[in-house]
């Protein structure tokens, strides 16, 4: 799913029907600057909401945290702006090169762009960057395989599934 905040869904969907939710983790909690970009990043939340996407494009504009990156990145797809949401997304990897949910909307949006290489590339890079086994790795893994599959690598796709089995059996 296209990602904005990771405790808080966010009503309103992307052009091929992703649920919006939540990002990354925030600064230090009760930092001055740090609650300026809250309150910000928050706005932007509600402008999407309200539907001002080009609003909520300018709010997160000016932040420059990867969960905001990731958002611009939702946003801008939203409205069309393929590249500019792909630039957004691949900013919130350099900002923070293990954040799953930017790597799985950058590789969602090669993949519906037909560029399969790319998205691999993009998955396996975060892939190997994540350490954890959260259910944002196993979704990323997950598109990976169909990455692969799209691309006509079957045998790569099934051992990635086959691992994943064994993984969460159910």
């Amino acid at each position: 799913t296209m990602e904005l905040d990771r405790h808080q869904t966010v009503s309103g969907t992307t052009p091929a029907g992703k649920t919006l939710q939540a990002a990354t983790e925030s600064g230090p909690s009760g930092s001055k600057p740090q609650s300026t970009e809250d309150e910000r990043y928050q706005n932007a939340l509600a402008d999407y909401r309200a539907g001002k996407l080009d609003q909520a494009a300018r709010e997160l504009q000016a932040l420059n945290s990867a969960r905001a990156r990731n958002a611009l990145g939702v946003v801008l797809e939203m409205k069309g702006d393929h590249q500019g949401a792909l630039a957004a997304f691949q900013g919130a990897l350099t900002i923070q090169p293990d954040f799953t949910e930017a790597a799985h909307n950058a590789a969602q949006l090669l993949m519906r762009e037909g560029r399969t290489a790319a998205a691999i590339g993009q998955l396996q890079s975060t892939n190997e960057r994540t350490n954890n086994r959260d259910d944002g790795a196993f979704s990323l893994r997950m598109l990976l395989a169909d990455a692969y599959a799209a691309g006509g690598q079957d045998k790569r796709a099934a051992e990635i599934l086959a691992k994943l089995a064994l993984e969460k059996p159910d």
